[in-house]
Order: C-alpha cells, then structure tokens, then sequence
C-alpha cells in the first residue's frame, strides 16, 4: 500500500499496494481522528508515518514539512478510503509549554487559560510590539495598556498584555475576511526573553503554509528587532465554526 496524495485538491488518498506488508484498510477506523507525522519531503511527495509504518506519498506539488504533526481522519468514497487532514502542526522543539488549543476564543478567554506556564528593562514586549507592528501597520498599541481591540475594515483584532512577577504573556488575535483568524502567543520570564515562546495558531490554511514556508524570514525579522527566542510552535486549527477543510 502506497498514499496517494493530490494536495492541490488538499486531501489525502489511500491506494492498496503490495509493497507495504502488514498494513491493511482495516487497520484504519473510519470517522476518527488518529495522529501521522510527516518524516521526510521529496519533490512530488513525502513519506508520512502512520502507526509503526512508513507510507509514501505522492502528489504534484509539496506543502507538507518535514516534522509536521498531522491529526488525520479516514472517510469512505468512492476511490476507496480518503484521509482528511483535522488539524496540522509544526513547531521547532517538542517541550513546547503551551499550544493555542481552540481558534473560537476571545484574547481574554485564551489568556485566562495561560496560567503557570513554565515561563522581568531591555523591554522584550517593546520589541515585540515593533515586530508586530512591522506586519500590521495600523495597529497602535503599548505595554502600559492591558487591553486593546481594533475595528478596521474588512476585520478586527485584540491584543492582551500580561505582566507578572514570574512570567509575562502576550496575546493577539486578528481577524479578517481574506487571512481568517491568526492567534499569537508569546510567554517569557527573563528580562533579556531569551526563554520566549511564540505560538501561532491559523484557520486559514494558505497562511499556515505561509507561516511555515517563511519562518526563517520571521526569525530574521525577530533578530533585527532584538528578540531572541527559545522555540515556536505553529499550527492550523480550523474554527468550529467554519466547515471542515480538507487539506
């Protein structure tokens, strides 16, 4: 058994081969979800591991990478078992402290969650902000105001700002009709941020694939604005209130 894989279409075939033993359509229960890593890319296709087996996959174009954690679910049609992608991530390190779980949340919702985290002025936050800013022009913000909202045209966006004795969190959100919801979420404790945590959530996919394809940009950018950081974590989390996407 080979995968098949026609991405443009953004879904996942499964095909019955000989080459792989051991492995058989019953081995997938329909309808739930079950987790795939993607082990290696080539051009035309990559090898993605599912169980204990390493499947290959072709398609016409790439927009997997290598590492990226799929949450995959099997459905029946009429080419025989069609695996959909639920959920997709990537991140730099494995000991991440905290993962932006739901895209359905307000900033605050999502901030009361980040509690405890594992994570004191060379100003980190400034510097963030700067970065930010870099990416959205429009926006106005600054680290003595702990909430902000945004109404502009064609969307919206909140930012949330945290500051403790023992860590320091913050948290943005923005929202419009043509890049859908990105959620960002730095965390860090030492003055110098060299422990920071970004976390970016998308329900867009053709920004998550963005977000992955450019992230050395980003990290370039980081260091141009003096933030140095410890790892990231990027994910696409399609809203409970879109249709499901198939990837």
């Amino acid at each position: 058994m080979k995968l098949s894989a026609d991405f443009s279409a953004r879904n996942l075939s499964l095909i019955l081969e000989k080459q792989v033993e051991g492995f058989n359509f019953a081995d997938l229960t329909l309808n739930q979800n079950f987790k795939s890593r993607v082990l290696d890319v080539f051009p035309g296709g990559a090898w993605l591991s599912i169980g204990s087996k390493r499947l290959k996959t072709s398609s016409q174009s790439n927009i997997l990478f290598i590492g990226e954690a799929l949450t995959l679910v099997a459905k029946s049609s009429t080419k025989g078992i069609e695996l959909r992608i639920v959920d997709r991530e990537l991140k730099s390190k494995e000991d991440i402290p905290y993962k932006l779980e739901s895209m359905g949340m307000s900033v605050q919702e999502l901030s009361e969650k980040v509690v405890d985290s594992n994570f004191q002025e060379f100003s980190t936050e400034n510097s963030i902000f700067k970065v930010l800013k870099s990416y959205y022009p429009f926006l106005e913000w600054a680290s003595d105001l702990p909430y902000f909202r945004w109404e502009f045209d064609g969307g919206n966006a909140e930012g949330i700002y945290e500051s403790k004795k023992e860590s320091k969190k913050f948290l943005f959100r923005i929202q419009t009709k043509n890049t859908g919801r990105t959620i960002v979420l730095f965390l860090w404790k030492e003055n110098s941020g060299e422990d920071l945590q970004i976390n970016l959530a998308f329900d867009n996919l053709k920004m998550y694939l963005h977000a992955c394809q450019n992230k050395e940009k980003f990290k370039q950018i980081l260091a141009e604005s003096l933030v140095s950081f410890q790892g990231y974590n990027l994910s696409y989390k399609p809203s409970l209130t879109r249709k499901e996407w198939n990837a």
